[in-house]
């Protein structure tokens, strides 16, 4: 498992939504109890993370997300692992 740092902003939310298709391993991707999260960066995330061939799972949970939310969980395709 390797972390990176956001910078909390939107910005900060969208470069790394950006960023997240460019790594062909990416597999899981853990964004809980990011209060600065919020329903843009979300969006962003919904956006790019369908282009991660390998991702399994996205836990986003005790964020801001708002209307994002569920659409990022639909994004979790890891049946071992609600």
């Amino acid at each position: 498992m390797q972390r990176l740092a956001v910078e909390p902003t939107a910005r900060g939310w969208a470069a790394l939504a950006g960023a997240l298709p460019s790594l062909p391993a990416l597999e899981k991707v853990y964004l809980h109890s990011n209060p600065s999260l919020d329903a843009e960066g979300g969006a962003a995330l919904v956006a790019s993370l369908p282009k991660c061939a390998r991702l399994t799972a996205v836990y986003a949970w005790n964020c801001n997300l708002g209307a994002a939310y569920p659409k990022l969980q639909a994004l979790h395709r890891n049946p071992d692992h609600p």
